[in-house]
Formats: structure tokens, C-alpha cells, sequence
């Protein structure tokens, strides 16, 4: 296969959305049902192109997602719902019948 780039007509430097783009002109040219050799090469070049964006830290691709959570901010939460939660027995009563 030559290069997915320039299989799918983007500058290597493309994002996502021009490689996108660019497939989906590509399939438009070549149906699947009518030019099922030429579907599966664009579609590699597709699949290497997105790869290859993947890699470089393209800021379209998911990435994983980084969080920390405050220890007193959750622990002043669980309280309030600790508190919410509390019931007394004549409430609970009073509330189920």
C-alpha cells in the first residue's frame, strides 16, 4: 500500500477532520458494493491515517481522562448525604404508611 495520505489526497500534517473529510469524498468515488478492492485500500488508509494522528496527539481523539478528587470536598459531600439520609423512626413510620 502506498501512503494512506496520499491514498486519501491530505498533507501528512492533516487532522481528523480533514482525514475524515477526505475518506468519506474517497468513498463517494469508490462505492464499496461497485469497487470493493478499492473500498478496502481506502479504508486501510483511512484506519493508518487516524493511527497516525492518534500518535502524534491529535486534540480530536479521545485521549484518556485524568481526574483527582478533593478528600475534604468528598468527605463534606458524603456527610451531607449521610445527614439527608438520616431518619427517624416515627418519620420512617409515617412515611410508609
Amino acid at each position: 500500500m502506498s501512503d494512506p495520505h496520499t491514498l486519501l489526497g491530505v498533507v501528512p500534517e492533516a487532522d481528523s477532520a480533514a482525514i475524515k473529510a477526505a475518506y468519506h469524498r474517497k468513498l463517494r468515488e469508490f462505492p464499496a458494493h461497485s469497487h470493493p478492492e478499492e473500498f478496502q485500500q481506502i479504508r486501510s488508509a483511512y484506519e493508518a491515517a487516524r493511527a497516525a494522528g492518534a500518535s502524534r496527539g491529535d486534540p480530536l481523539q479521545p485521549g484518556p481522562l485524568l481526574a483527582s478528587l478533593d478528600a475534604e470536598a468528598l468527605a463534606a459531600v458524603e456527610n451531607r448525604v449521610h445527614a439527608a439520609c438520616r431518619l427517624q423512626l416515627a418519620d420512617l413510620l409515617r412515611l410508609t404508611f
